[in-house]
């Protein structure tokens, strides 16, 4: 009798093994792969606001310039212009 018991635990205790196998790869499979991809959608944002943020900064330091400028100049004009369309 103790001995059949003692199989009994082993046998539940390859099936709880086998339970937690398959929750890792479920696990793995739908929650981390989740992950992975929205941290590579957040490095790309990241690369974005990074390039907008210096587009900008080049745009308001050539509206700057412009307006701190005592002539007319025609290449300061056409400065801000293509930096605003890039923008």
């Amino acid at each position: 009798m103790p001995g059949e018991a003692l199989v009994n635990l082993g046998r539940a205790q390859c099936k709880v093994a086998a339970v937690q196998d398959r929750f890792l790869e479920d696990l793995s499979s739908s929650y981390l792969d989740g992950l992975e991809r929205n941290l590579a959608g957040l490095k790309d944002y990241q690369a974005a606001r990074k390039k907008l943020d210096s587009r900008r900064l080049a745009m308001d330091a050539a509206a700057k310039r412009l307006t701190t400028s005592k002539k007319q100049d025609r290449g300061l004009e056409e400065e801000v212009r293509v930096s605003r369309a890039r923008l």
